[in-house]
């Protein structure tokens, strides 16, 4: 079993502080559609951002063990956060990964360790949201 640290504390109006045990700190706010202050990182941007960071790094490790050769990797994502019958929910996040790779081999094994860490994400498989990937694997030139 592991276990991470985080601590938060409010400092004025809707703006809070995040400290993490390694030693990183941030201030955060509710977006201002819920009253929050304009220029700050939300909970609902980071809860997006723990899928996206997580993906990435499990894609890494499965890249590593494939021995997929890849030049460059980014994603963008996007939470879908809705009403449901009682209270608001993402529903739904939508990762579209964009990956360059060297060879025809490589995109093989980019498609083959998409589906294998699709699953094993472990935020996705912490999370009641549907997560989509919609990768584009692109050899370079």
């Amino acid at each position: 079993m592991y276990e991470y640290n985080t601590k938060v504390a409010w400092k004025k109006n809707r703006i809070c502080s995040l400290e993490t045990e390694s030693g990183n700190a941030m201030d955060f706010s509710s977006p201002p559609e819920f009253k929050g202050v304009e220029g700050y990182i939300t909970p609902e941007e980071l809860f997006v951002a723990a899928e996206n960071t997580c993906f990435l790094m499990t894609f890494i490790a499965y890249a590593e063990k494939m021995r997929i050769e890849y030049l460059s990797y980014d994603c963008d994502a996007v939470g879908y956060l809705e009403e449901g019958e009682k209270v608001l929910s993402f529903t739904r996040i939508v990762l579209t990964p964009k990956i360059v790779v060297k060879s025809e081999e490589d995109v093989r094994k980019t498609e083959r360790a998409l589906e294998l860490l699709h699953s094993r994400c472990f935020i996705a498989n912490s999370i009641k949201s549907e997560v989509e990937v919609k990768p584009e694997i692109v050899i370079a030139e």
